[in-house]
């Protein structure tokens, strides 16, 4: 019988079976603060076809919210990929605004694999209705989730608001964009991790306008991740300095000869003198990484992973980097440009 696994609370594993209802939650429900749901990927031929079974079910999302909404803070579903619920019935339909309703101290929620389904954005969208009653969360994750609407990902940003410090949005397509992140950036000043990207097919959206909006807004940010952002010119890479308390950034597509937008110099010594709790730092900086900026790194005493990607391969860095305390290597895999990578010694 396929099963589906589950851990609530302190990590505690049960393992469910295809008629389970949930109908035990009562018992215990009230004390669960955490609750993850992974699918499991159940393949089954019929009729010489082949489907996915999805076990997040309404019937299993009512009952959390039911039995499990006094203290629960932290959610995570892992959908099963492949084909889910039915988009166009009601009743397939993940009940989003009972969770909302009920959840009144839920703050972390987690979706991985999750299809939105195609409707009107409105009273009758479950997810938009989730994103404009729930409690506003201080973490976000959504890893390779489809189809949410431009509406719903601005109307996240406006309910989470000051209360969000942790957005994680990997592999998206491409209903989220510039506007989008401005919107998080305007709304949402106290984060503190950025990781954002976009699925192979998609274009990057990330550019100077996005980054200007989260250097003005969000100058407590500790880290970002930017793997697509190829857009982005020294006019905004310059104000990424005003980041006092930055500890990783890793932006590891833009600044390339090939995007036309390379960073100059000044910017690249005033983001190493201004954020000195750098711990990891990855760019692509042709020919701008002269001397003078790694004799910036010298104000990061706490660096360990350095990256940097097409650098100027005439420069004579070594010992500066024993006083670092980095060790040198080539990349091996760099088939582009000239890509160094240096970390802490151990």
């Amino acid at each position: 019988m396929p099963s589906r696994r589950l851990s609530f609370g302190r990590n505690v594993p049960f393992m469910l079976t295809e008629n389970a209802d949930f109908s035990s939650t009562h018992e215990y429900g009230e004390f669960v603060k955490r609750i993850e749901i992974i699918d499991s990927h159940d393949v089954v031929d019929k009729q010489n076809g082949q489907f996915v079974i999805n076990w997040i079910t309404p019937d299993v999302i009512l009952a959390l919210s039911e039995h499990c909404c006094k203290r629960l803070r932290d959610l995570t579903l892992v959908f099963a990929t492949g084909r889910q619920i039915s988009t166009e019935n009601e009743e397939g339909l993940i009940p989003w605004n009972a969770l909302a309703e009920s959840c009144r101290r839920l703050f972390i929620l987690t979706l991985t694999n999750y299809i939105c389904p195609i409707l009107p954005v409105g009273n009758g969208h479950p997810l938009h209705m989730f994103a404009t009653d729930t409690n506003p969360l201080t973490e976000l994750v959504l890893k390779r989730c489809k189809n949410i609407p431009e509406e719903t990902f601005q109307q996240l940003a406006r309910t989470c608001g000051k209360a969000l410090t942790k957005l994680v949005l990997l592999d998206s397509d491409e209903c989220l964009g510039a506007a989008e992140m401005i919107e998080f950036a305007r709304h949402c000043p106290n984060l503190r991790h950025l990781n954002v990207s976009w699925i192979e097919t998609t274009a990057p959206k990330i550019n100077d306008e996005v980054i200007l909006e989260l250097t003005s807004n969000c100058l407590r940010l500790q880290y970002i991740s930017l793997l697509d952002a190829n857009q982005i010119s020294d006019v905004s890479f310059q104000t990424l300095s005003k980041l006092r308390y930055l500890r990783n950034l890793i932006l590891p597509r833009a600044g390339s000869a090939q995007s036309g937008m390379t960073y100059r110099q000044e910017s690249l010594i005033a983001l190493a003198k201004s954020c000195k709790r750098l711990e990891q730092l990855h760019l692509v900086a042709p020919g701008a990484t002269t001397s003078r900026f790694f004799e910036a790194l010298l104000f990061c005493p706490n660096l360990q992973v350095l990256v940097i990607a097409e650098l100027c391969k005439g420069l004579l860095i070594d010992q500066r980097f024993k006083t670092l305390g980095l060790a040198k290597y080539v990349d091996p895999e760099a088939t582009d440009g000239f890509k160094l990578v240096w970390h802490k010694k151990t």
